[in-house]
């Protein structure tokens, strides 16, 4: 959904639904499990609209229980809000995709959940053609969820919207230790399908049918290498290098640097490290060092000339 049509929707919220508890119908699952989900009540704002993915959800069901239209023409995929709001006013419209959209959305169906959204934030999987077909959904049911609750796909040009769904707080979150403990499967796996492949998440996934595209060990020695030190680096620019905490990715690419200059035996035990300050003075001797021999050997042959 654009923001023109977010805008439009978000100054026409029904008075009074910004602190009136909401639960829109129900979707049973299996033979008995119910389940309802919340709607968020401070839609009456735009920033706060735009920012929430799932707005089309949310106010499908505002709009039904207020029994008011929705104020603006939803075509082309953005009908499957309008089913939506059918369907929460009154049951008997019930659109086989959108039922299965919700269910998506329940927690029973969390793990299959997290990996469509992945899919979604991947450059090379933004088509629900695709993504119903690796995930054996039907695409009209990934279209469906997309729209209600994970909108992404008309808003993939926002950079901001889409940074702010994968790395809400920055990339810093990601020098910090107990980084991996600290976030969950769901957010993970988006930042993965962010900076990667759809078929590298897959794999990671554990579909079985999704294999590692396989690369010569000398490719990914080098592309491994390039990563720790791009992250060294940054981390050195953003004032980490007096830090005796959080600073793994500087101590990783002081090991590459010095394998580098040991023809590739990382050897880094002769060198002990209380603090990156101390790692960097190391590495900043090293190079002194080889500059001090550098400029003997200048002076060496320019006096020979002279002498000759």
């Amino acid at each position: 959904m654009t923001a023109d049509k977010i805008n439009i929707i978000a100054e026409n919220i029904p008075d009074g639904f910004t602190s009136k508890k909401l639960s829109p119908p129900a979707v049973v699952i299996g033979d008995s499990k119910r389940v309802w989900f919340p709607v968020d009540k401070e839609l009456g704002s735009f920033i706060h609209a735009y920012k929430n993915p799932a707005f089309g959800w949310h106010s499908a069901a505002i709009f039904a229980a207020a029994d008011k239209e929705i104020p603006i023409a939803l075509t082309g995929e953005d009908n499957w809000v309008f089913k939506a709001y059918l369907y929460c006013l009154n049951q008997k419209y019930r659109d086989k995709n959108v039922l299965e959209a919700i269910s998506l959305a329940s927690p029973e169906m969390k793990n299959i959940r997290n990996i469509i959204e992945a899919l979604l934030v991947c450059k090379d999987y933004e088509d629900t053609e695709k993504i119903g077909h690796v995930m054996s959904i039907s695409p009209k049911t990934i279209s469906a969820y997309e729209k209600l609750f994970f909108n992404v796909l008309d808003r993939r040009n926002d950079y901001s919207y889409i940074k702010n769904l994968v790395y809400p707080e920055t990339r810093m979150v990601e020098f910090y230790d107990g980084y991996a403990k600290r976030e969950d499967v769901s957010t993970l796996l988006k930042r993965f399908g962010y900076n990667h492949s759809g078929d590298e998440l897959l794999f990671l996934s554990g579909l079985p049918e999704h294999k590692l595209v396989e690369v010569p060990a000398a490719v990914a020695s080098g592309r491994l290498e390039s990563v720790l030190m791009t992250q060294g680096h940054l981390l050195t620019k953003i004032g980490f290098s007096n830090q005796t905490q959080n600073t793994q990715a500087i101590y990783h690419a002081r090991s590459v640097m010095a394998a580098t200059k040991q023809g590739g035996q990382t050897n880094t035990q002769d060198v002990p490290m209380s603090s990156v300050s101390e790692l960097l003075s190391h590495t900043f001797t090293d190079f002194a060092r080889a500059d001090a021999l550098s400029r003997i050997e200048k002076k060496k042959k320019s006096k020979e000339v002279i002498d000759v």
